[in-house]
């Protein structure tokens, strides 16, 4: 299921009048690009909102390279991804075979390069830029 289908059984979970097998029928009219159903469950201003946010869930994710003024390097993505594994800087150093203060100048560089503050907004804004 994709996020617009996802997002639309959250949204319609919360309907009164909807039960699953109602939602199903909706999301599978939403896959194959069928408004009217949610027109007539919604009144119109918000059926546009909810439309209006599965176009944007359902808008492929730019490369990341157009979105980052300075791409990462192979060894900071690798480095990106054992943080977001929750590893720290040591267990990131023994497992790629560096010095710890070399993990922890990656690590700063990686931060900067992503504009954030700390290892979970870097895992979040990763996976927002599809590098994760």
């Amino acid at each position: 299921m994709g996020p617009a289908a996802e997002g639309l059984s959250q949204i319609v979970g919360q309907h009164p009048d909807v039960g699953p097998r109602r939602a199903l029928h909706l999301e599978i009219d939403l896959v194959q690009g069928h408004n009217a159903a949610l027109v007539d469950l919604f009144d119109r201003s918000h059926a546009r909102k909810v439309l209006a946010e599965f176009a944007r869930l359902a808008e492929p994710a730019r490369p990341a390279a157009e979105q980052l003024a300075e791409p990462l390097s192979e060894r900071e993505k690798e480095i990106l991804r054992l943080m977001a594994q929750g590893a720290n800087n040591r267990q990131i150093a023994s497992q790629l075979f560096l010095a710890e203060g070399t993990v922890k100048n990656y690590v700063s560089t990686i931060l900067d390069k992503l504009s954030v503050q700390d290892r979970t907004q870097a895992a979040l804004r990763a996976r927002e830029l599809g590098l994760l």
